[in-house]
């Protein structure tokens, strides 16, 4: 059973939160004066040592009556900077206490090691949501300044990410202007498929076996043309009677020679 305790809010810091602003505080005020009806949730890494987790506008709007003590629940779980990040951000994204800005900027200031499937994993959301907020990087600080502002959507901003950024001022003017998503994805263009490379390609078939082409860096169509050499070579290996160790043996000699 999850034990009820009054915290001083005295006591209580100024705690980070992942809101910018907690809006009119003075209708929350006079029904916390009433009756509290939602206990605060707070961490406390050692006795004394609090910190607020979810619970701002509560213990705001008591400061601002003058009430003294709140009712809250305490977690002694050891929680990192980014944990209480997830944990504000999982409370408020499912109540949608937050704006779209306050969300994107939530999520942003989590390390850039955490993928956007981890993201959305601990936060209990579709990955795409994480995707369209994570897209600051390939963003021109103008596109920002106007999502703030709400002169954007979420979306809007994500699409932009899709296009250069040399390009994106343009873009965001024609948005501004009345341009749709649909205005803005005609005006992409093609990406080349073989400005992408990577060290390993792997293609697992449905039978089971995996065929995997390496190299310093491998775009999608010299895979291709590898993965037909290497069906003639092993073509004519079979037809000439050899299995597939020896096969590989000689193939090992033919590239090292």
């Amino acid at each position: 059973m999850t034990e009820i305790s009054k915290v001083r809010v005295a006591e209580l810091p100024e705690t980070p939160n992942v809101r910018d602003d907690v809006g009119d505080l003075h209708e929350l005020a006079e029904s916390l004066f009433l009756r509290q009806w939602q206990p605060i949730l707070i961490h406390e890494s050692s006795p004394g040592d609090l910190s607020i987790i979810d619970g701002f506008r509560r213990v705001a709007a008591a400061r601002l009556k003058g009430i003294d003590t709140l009712d809250a629940i305490k977690v002694a779980e050891k929680l990192s900077p980014d944990d209480y990040v997830i944990v504000q951000l999982s409370i408020a994204i499912h109540r949608k206490d937050l704006t779209p800005y306050e969300q994107v900027k939530a999520v942003e200031s989590l390390p850039v090691t955490m993928t956007n499937a981890e993201i959305a994993q601990r936060l209990g959301v579709a990955r795409p949501v994480i995707t369209t907020l994570r897209c600051g990087d390939r963003l021109i600080p103008e596109v920002d300044e106007h999502f703030r502002e709400a002169r954007i959507t979420k979306t809007d901003r994500y699409d932009l990410s899709k296009h250069p950024k040399e390009e994106q001022l343009s873009l965001l003017a024609e948005l501004l202007n009345g341009a749709t998503r649909a205005d803005l994805a005609r005006r992409r263009k093609p990406r080349d498929p073989n400005a992408v490379r990577i060290a390993k390609i792997k293609y697992p078939l449905p039978s089971g076996p995996t065929v995997t082409v390496s190299g310093e860096g491998v775009s999608l169509d010299e895979a291709i043309e590898a993965v037909k050499k290497a069906e003639k070579a092993m073509i004519a290996a079979r037809d000439k009677g050899y299995n597939a160790k020896t096969a590989q043996m000689m193939w090992a000699d033919l590239a090292s020679a």
